[in-house]
C-alpha cells in the first residue's frame, strides 16, 4: 500500500490517462479520475439528486453498530426497493426471488465487513467463496486499506440497489454525470473471467449496493490523510456478478464513489 500513499499526489498533479496500481493478496487496486478517462462527460457536471441524497443522510460511525445490526438494517432497505423486486423501473429488471435473496445476503455479510473488519473473518470469507487461502503476511497492507472504512461513518437506512450491467449491456457507468471514482477490481479470485460483462456477447448481470457514506479522504497536495474530522460525502458501493456456474453472486468491483468530484483522492478500498 506504500506506493499507492507515495504516488497519489501525482493523480491530483493531473496527468493524463493516470491509473495507480496496487497489487495486495494477488489483485490490483485501481483508482481512475474519470476525467481522464473518458467516462466524465464535462469538468463540472454533477449528480444533483445524488449530492442532495448525501447531504441529508443520517450518518452513523460504524462502531457504533453491531455486526447484525449492520446485516438486518441492509437487508430491510434493499428489500423495500420494489422497483427491484417488481421490475416497476423501465430502466432496469427485477431480480427473481432467489437471486434477490442471494444478493441481499451476499451484500449484507461484505459490507458488514467492511464497517467491523476482521482479517480472520476476511480469510475465512475468501476461501468459502473461492477455495483458496489468504497468507497472513497478507494482514499489514489488508489492515491498513481496511483502517479508513472502519472508521468511516454510513447511513445503511439509506442504501439502494441499481442495474450496472444487464445480461452485458451496461446500466450505469460512474461519471456518466460527472464525479470520479476510486475503485478494486476482481481479477479472477472471485469470479471466472468467461463470466467478464464488458465482452461482447456477454450474458452477465451485475448488480450494485450504493450506501451512503462520509469518508476520510487523502490530500491532493501531499497524499497523506487530512484532518481525521474532515471527511467528505460519497457513495460506498458494492458490485456483485451473478454466476450461473455456482448460482450465486460474487464480489465483482468495490468502490468510494464521489458524484460532486469535490473530495481530493478518494482511499481505495480491499476486495
Amino acid at each position: 500500500m506504500k506506493t499507492f500513499w507515495r504516488k497519489a499526489p501525482l493523480i491530483a498533479a493531473g496527468l493524463v490517462a493516470t491509473a495507480l496500481l496496487v497489487v495486495m493478496a494477488g489483485r490490483v487496486l485501481t483508482a481512475v479520475r474519470p476525467s481522464h478517462t473518458g467516462l466524465s462527460p464535462a469538468p463540472g457536471r454533477v449528480s444533483a439528486a445524488e449530492v442532495a441524497t448525501l447531504q441529508s443522510a443520517e450518518y452513523q460511525d460504524a462502531s457504533s453498530m453491531d455486526v447484525d445490526a449492520i446485516k438486518d438494517m441492509l437487508r430491510t432497505a434493499l428489500l423495500h426497493q420494489n422497483n427491484i423486486v417488481q421490475g416497476t423501473n423501465p430502466e432496469q429488471e427485477p431480480l427473481d426471488a432467489t437471486r434477490l435473496t442471494s444478493f441481499v445476503h451476499e451484500a449484507s455479510d461484505r459490507l458488514a465487513m467492511y464497517m467491523r473488519p476482521s482479517f480472520e473473518q476476511y480469510k475465512e470469507y475468501v476461501a468459502s467463496h473461492t477455495g483458496k487461502p489468504v497468507g497472513d503476511e497478507k494482514q499489514e497492507a489488508w489492515e491498513l486499506a481496511a483502517r479508513p472504512f472502519k472508521e468511516a461513518r454510513y447511513d445503511v437506512g439509506h442504501a439502494e440497489v441499481r442495474p450496472v450491467y444487464i445480461r452485458g449491456t451496461e446500466r450505469w457507468r460512474a461519471g456518466e454525470f460527472g464525479g470520479h471514482m476510486t475503485y478494486r477490481k476482481d481479477s479472477g479470485l472471485y469470479s471466472s473471467k468467461s463470466t467478464n460483462p464488458t465482452k461482447p456477447g456477454s450474458p452477465s448481470d451485475v448488480y450494485a449496493v450504493f450506501i451512503p457514506m462520509q469518508i476520510e479522504v487523502l490530500d491532493r497536495n501531499s497524499g497523506s490523510p487530512r484532518v481525521a474530522s474532515e471527511k467528505s460525502n460519497t457513495y460506498f458501493v458494492l458490485q456483485f456478478i451473478w454466476e450461473d456456474s455456482r448460482s450465486r453472486w460474487v464480489p465483482w468491483r468495490t468502490g468510494v464513489y464521489d458524484p460532486s468530484a469535490s473530495a481530493d483522492i478518494l482511499p481505495g478500498p480491499w476486495l
